[in-house]
């Protein structure tokens, strides 16, 4: 009973980050756009992902439409790749057909931001996806269980080790690959 009260709650989490995403990504940042038209590196959801990417240069992943999934994935993980799907908006083809090119453009941008190390990106990409904050239905169980302070600091813990080990990742990986 209380996993499929559990699943009804994170399926709604999920659906709603989707479209808070696609709201995001719809509300021009600057003016001179209308709802819906300007790029997605120009609207709201773009201009915060291009705020926070920089944190994220040490671990060879600091191009803003990685980080925009990684604030995605904080809400709900199973939306990171939703939200890329969005970021980049690129077509996919047909069953039976070539590759698309959404994996192309999430290759080339970690081929980018690394500097030529695309594997020790991935590795610390994945590591901090895996390390850091649960999503936010879990943060919620943990603070009815353990009060919010503790829920805080761990999830200030989880991002340090998240963080640290995926430069640590990187910067190693890439003396290798």
């Amino acid at each position: 009973m209380r996993l499929a009260g559990f699943l009804r709650t994170a399926s709604g989490i999920i659906v709603a980050t989707v479209c808070a995403v696609w709201l995001l990504q719809s509300v021009p940042a600057q003016s001179g756009y209308g709802f819906g038209e300007a790029p997605v590196e120009n609207s709201v959801y773009g201009v915060a992902a291009q705020a926070i990417a920089p944190a994220f240069e040490p671990a060879g992943f600091g191009q803003w439409q990685t980080a925009s999934a990684l604030v995605v994935g904080f809400v709900a993980k199973e939306a990171v790749i939703s939200s890329w799907a969005q970021t980049y908006a690129v077509a996919e083809p047909d069953e039976g057909e070539d590759p698309g090119d959404f994996g192309a453009a999430v290759t080339q941008a970690f081929e980018q931001s690394s500097g030529g190390h695309p594997l020790p990106a991935v590795a610390a990409f994945l590591w901090f996806l895996m390390a850091y904050t649960p999503c936010v239905a879990t943060l919620a169980a943990q603070t009815r269980e353990i009060g919010r302070r503790w829920m805080l600091f761990g999830v200030a813990i989880g991002l340090v080790v998240a963080w640290t080990g995926a430069v640590a990742v990187f910067q190693i990986g890439r003396l290798f690959w």
